[in-house]
């Protein structure tokens, strides 16, 4: 499974993350990529959310499945909307790029 981090476009400071970012950062996702249209990428979002839900998901997460992001999700995250004039990619993500 990619970073669900990524999938999801939260940070991954647990302190700063909130039941309910989470849970609206899905719900954008869900209307941007509904099951009947995109039913695979519908599916990656739904096992993101479903991994990162609560708090206590989001720290068993960490701790026991946590693996460094892979290139290609962070080129796909820094890039995601590229359509949208002037956005700049988040500044972690080029970090955690360039590393």
């Amino acid at each position: 499974m990619k970073d669900p981090y990524l999938i999801l476009g939260l940070p991954r400071d647990n302190a700063a993350l909130s039941d309910d970012a989470v849970q609206t950062a899905y719900l954008a996702l869900v209307r941007r990529y509904p099951p009947d249209r995109h039913p695979e990428k519908f599916q990656q979002v739904r096992r993101a959310f479903e991994t990162l839900e609560t708090e206590k998901k989001r720290l068993s997460f960490e701790l026991f499945e946590a693996a460094l992001p892979d290139r290609d999700d962070l080129i796909t995250v820094a890039f995601r909307d590229q359509g949208k004039p002037c956005q700049r990619p988040d500044l972690n993500t080029l970090k955690a790029l360039l590393r």
